[in-house]
């Protein structure tokens, strides 16, 4: 693929998808907490294990859980994307334009999250300024966002 073919994910499109997916996590993860609830609340059950078993789902430990899971795993697919991603057709490559394998998804997942801590995420602001719309988690990764 010749480099002018090539069209970047900019910054608002790559924004508002990760929204989105995080709205489907949110909602992903907050099944089995519900369920829970709802046993614990109609079916009168007040077993010390429900009680923990709600408690655990309701941490944060819960939801990075299945937010690792949905990223990492939906990236390293054959369709190289999230869902929400796919809505905007949007596909996440490495440098020769390949698939990510599960490992080096998993990589740029741990450099989305050293940027987030580390730049107070203001690595992502690399994205609108730079011409192949990077940021500093896709440099460190080696990854680039494009329309597929």
């Amino acid at each position: 693929m010749l480099d002018e073919e090539i069209r970047y994910g900019g910054f608002w499109v790559r924004l508002l998808a990760s929204l989105i997916d995080g709205i489907i996590i949110t909602l992903v993860a907050a099944i089995p907490y519900v369920v829970l609830y709802a046993i614990y609340y109609f079916a009168n059950i007040q077993g010390m294990v429900i009680i923990y078993l709600l408690a655990f789902f309701d941490g944060n430990l819960w939801g990075l859980i299945i937010g690792i899971i949905y990223t990492v795993k939906l990236v390293a697919s054959e369709k190289k994307s999230t869902f929400a991603m796919r809505f905007f057709n949007l596909i996440i490559v490495d440098k020769n334009m390949q698939r990510l394998t599960l490992g080096h998804s998993f990589g740029r997942w741990a450099a989305m999250l050293f940027v987030c801590i580390f730049t107070l995420c203001l690595g992502f602001l690399t994205i609108i300024f730079r011409q192949d719309k990077r940021g500093l988690h896709d440099i460190i990764a080696g990854t680039y966002v494009i329309y597929k």
